[in-house]
């Protein structure tokens, strides 16, 4: 019989008789499946000391035999990129929205968190992947849906936010203006800025014959994130970051890219990653298959009109120094967070939505609007992985 069995003994001293005979992660599950009753109306129960001392593996096992077994079909005030909803969120009513939900969990608590050490050299990926099964799960097993809800949202709103082009979204107190001067060129590429490159065109000359195409500043971390989102970040990190709050609005989370890798970036195919001596490098997701970006990168060139889709051109290769030092650079913190919200994405099958229809309501929901966030509100709800895309439309 499963653990998640809903056949309960009869009555208190059978639990107590069958919790004693359990192994400690047997007791775990056990305590976490107990239904939720009149004196709990402050939230479930926190473990009982002697089942918080377990090993590491034992939360996670059970977290996700949790997850596996629960409904997600309790209505709810649904949490959208932009705050909340008034109106209840029936998931009866979404077919699929269930297991978007659990696949999005699932992957919160199973994703590698050993990249964050790069922003903390004390942080423990284990403990902080224990603290959010902690916080996260446990503590708020009964109304998971709240917190899928939260954690989607977070998601599409660093999709479509890190998308959007210059023109829509810059470092409001810094300006584009000194991102664009410090950088000059393509971090990625070496590129040129040209005003004459459309947003279908990969590469164009200056009248001097010099590379150059559409450049856009690309962020790490949404400048607009709230409070609600940060602490949501804390929560799924472990890193103390709601200070992060006040700074996410500077020239150290932007830099210049080809629109067409900013493309990519958004939808995190493109990543950037620290190595050794201080080096950033330029990282492609290679799993999924669907992730891998080097179709779209054998028609993008660099300033030496080399492909981008060979070996050490883009890939692999170290971020191009900026043309100004005097201009505080990209600090990573804000791109390694980036990289990490983009594995959970691709965990769940990834940025882009599948979709048939090339229609003009597709091209209408490249910038998010008031217009046009009632579609968006109802994408959301569908069983595909909705985001808002940025690709230079100045909304």
């Amino acid at each position: 019989m499963s653990i998640f069995s809903p056949v309960r003994p009869s009555g208190p001293s059978d639990i107590d008789h069958l919790l004693s005979a359990m192994t400690p992660e047997a007791e775990l599950k056990e305590f976490l499946r107990k239904p939720k009753n009149d004196a709990d109306d402050a939230g479930p129960p926190t473990l009982p000391p002697h089942l918080g001392s377990l090993p590491h593996t034992a939360y996670v096992t059970a977290a996700l035999e949790y997850l596996d077994h629960y409904p997600f079909d309790r209505p709810f005030i649904i949490r959208t990129p932009v705050g909340r909803v008034k109106e209840t969120f029936l998931p009866s009513m979404h077919q699929g929205w269930d297991e978007k939900a659990r696949s999005y969990l699932k992957a919160c608590v199973e994703v590698d968190r050993t990249s964050l050490a790069s922003i903390d050299p004390t942080y423990d990926a284990n403990l902080s992947q224990q603290w959010f099964i902690h916080e996260g799960i446990f503590k708020r097993r009964w109304t998971l849906e709240e917190l899928a809800s939260e954690i989607i949202a977070l998601v599409e709103l660093v999709c479509s936010e890190t998308r959007t082009a210059s023109a829509v979204a810059t470092p409001m107190t810094t300006g584009k203006g000194r991102v664009m001067l410090r950088d000059e060129k393509c971090r990625l590429s070496g590129v040129l800025r040209s005003r004459k490159c459309t947003a279908e065109e990969k590469l164009c000359v200056t009248n001097s014959g010099v590379p150059a195409a559409r450049l856009e500043v690309a962020h790490g971390l949404p400048y607009g994130m709230g409070e609600t989102s940060f602490s949501l970040v804390e929560v799924l990190t472990g890193l103390p970051i709601m200070a992060w709050g006040d700074t996410v609005d500077c020239v150290e989370n932007a830099l210049m890219m080809n629109a067409a890798l900013h493309k990519l970036f958004g939808a995190f195919q493109l990543y950037l990653e620290s190595g050794a001596n201080n080096v950033i490098y330029i990282r492609a997701r290679k799993f999924p298959a669907d992730a891998d970006p080097t179709a779209e990168l054998s028609c993008i060139a660099n300033d030496e009109k080399h492909l981008c889709n060979l070996p050490f051109v883009l890939i692999d290769a170290p971020l191009r120094p900026p043309n100004l030092q005097s201009i505080p650079d990209i600090d990573m913190k804000f791109f390694t967070l980036h990289k990490f919200i983009g594995d959970v994405v691709w965990m769940c099958g990834g940025a882009e939505p599948e979709s048939d229809d090339d229609d003009e309501e597709e091209e209408d929901m490249r910038v998010l609007s008031a217009n046009n966030w009632p579609i968006l509100q109802e994408k959301l709800t569908c069983t595909d992985h909705f985001v808002a895309h940025h690709d230079g439309m100045n909304g």
